[in-house]
């Protein structure tokens, strides 16, 4: 009986076809573990080829800053200066010649002598603020304010006649009152806030700026330092500095300091120089805005 089985020689490996090495090679591999491979094929008969794809990395995302909302609380003092520094103006003093008439109706030469002097009152005021951070340590604040500011302005005045008995100058009449002005203005802030240092409670801050007040009512009485047809500026920029602390809370931040305004063009226009000046202690309570 015939077979077409070849005969095995001794000592030699059956041979193996190469599409059958190739099978057999593809089955060990797919039996290791397997590995991602992100690349673009690019197939013909032949062969295929592989070419890794560059992923782009995915952009930073930038929070925007955002406006807190704030209500602002403020008073003090506030007085209508020729310097700096506070303390008592005589914007004014005469000395003027009269006749006295005494109590017997006779007249006598005397001198009239006034003196005016300008001291300090109540300001305060309220409002609303919007604040905005611009880097880590600088953020610029504005918003709407009502402020009221007053002084006080005592007149004095005595008549001084020649006394014959006593051969001197002596006291004859003193006239003595006191007048309150008052000035209520719309306030509009330009204020810039820097953080000078801060911890886990809060932050030590330096704020300055402009406020910009606009006149809407006030005394309609001139005082004695300010010409007959004067009237207070309708338009009155303020340098303002004011030193504070804010803390941080929960889902607000408060902010305490002192302040002081300096008024850069005179109150009343006239010859004399007058300029605002107040000071006091400011409250600042910002919300904390929505989504933080």
């Amino acid at each position: 009986v015939k077979t077409d089985v070849a005969p095995v020689q001794q000592g030699k490996a059956p041979v193996v076809e190469k599409k059958e090495q190739d099978t057999l090679q593809t089955n060990v591999d797919q039996k290791s573990e397997p590995q991602i491979v992100v690349a673009d094929t690019v197939s013909n008969k032949d062969s295929i080829v592989s070419a890794p794809v560059s992923i782009p990395a995915a952009k930073p995302v930038v929070k925007k800053s955002k406006w807190q909302s704030s209500f602002q609380w403020n008073g003090g003092v506030a007085d209508i200066s020729q310097s700096l520094v506070p303390r008592a103006n005589f914007f004014s003093s005469d000395l003027s010649g009269t006749n006295y008439v005494g109590p017997t109706g006779v007249n006598y030469p005397g001198i009239i002598i006034k003196e005016n002097t300008v001291n300090h009152n109540i300001q305060f005021g309220i409002g609303y603020l919007l604040r905005r951070s611009l880097n880590k340590r600088f953020s610029f604040a504005t918003g709407i304010h009502y402020q009221y500011s007053s002084f006080k302005v005592n007149q004095f005045q005595r008549i001084d006649t020649f006394s014959t008995s006593q051969n001197r100058l002596v006291n004859a009449v003193v006239n003595e009152s006191t007048t309150n002005f008052s000035l209520h203005y719309l306030q509009v802030p330009t204020e810039l806030q820097w953080k000078i240092a801060g911890n886990k409670k809060g932050y030590l801050m330096l704020n300055t700026g402009l406020l910009h007040h606009i006149r809407l009512a006030g005394t309609s009485a001139k005082p004695p330092f300010a010409d007959s047809s004067s009237r207070a500026s309708f338009y009155q920029p303020l340098l303002q500095v004011a030193p504070s602390y804010e803390w941080k809370m929960k889902d607000a931040q408060l902010q305490i300091g002192w302040y002081l305004n300096y008024g850069l063009l005179p109150v009343y226009k006239t010859a004399a120089e007058n300029h605002w000046w107040q000071t006091g202690l400011r409250i600042q309570y910002y919300l904390k805005p929505k989504g933080k």
